[in-house]
């Protein structure tokens, strides 16, 4: 039964990987939920949760991006440093290298 699920698995995995090859772009809503200023190492940690709530398109986006976090540690070197804010919404951009 093992041998079972672990095709199916892989038959999954595979379909996935040919649906990710074959877009040419996802788009995602996640809203900042943390920064965490790090000035020991001049850096700021940015932490993200996809939207669930607020709105119908955040609902259209919470149908496919139901879970998960996108972590940033940002150094203040740089313009990002300063670019969020907490409880602000951001849309992510994916699209292959």
């Amino acid at each position: 039964e093992s041998t079972d699920k672990a095709e199916i698995n892989n038959y999954a995995l595979d379909g996935l990987i040919k649906s990710i090859n074959n877009m040419s772009k996802v788009r995602a809503k996640f809203q900042c939920i943390d920064i965490v200023d790090q000035s020991d190492y001049e850096q700021k940690a940015v932490r993200f949760s996809p939207v669930m709530t607020g709105s119908e398109e955040n609902k259209s986006f919470a149908k496919y991006t139901p879970a998960g976090n996108l972590d940033l540690t940002i150094s203040y070197e740089t313009e990002a440093s300063d670019a969020f804010e907490v409880g602000k919404e951001y849309y992510l951009d994916i699209t292959p290298a």
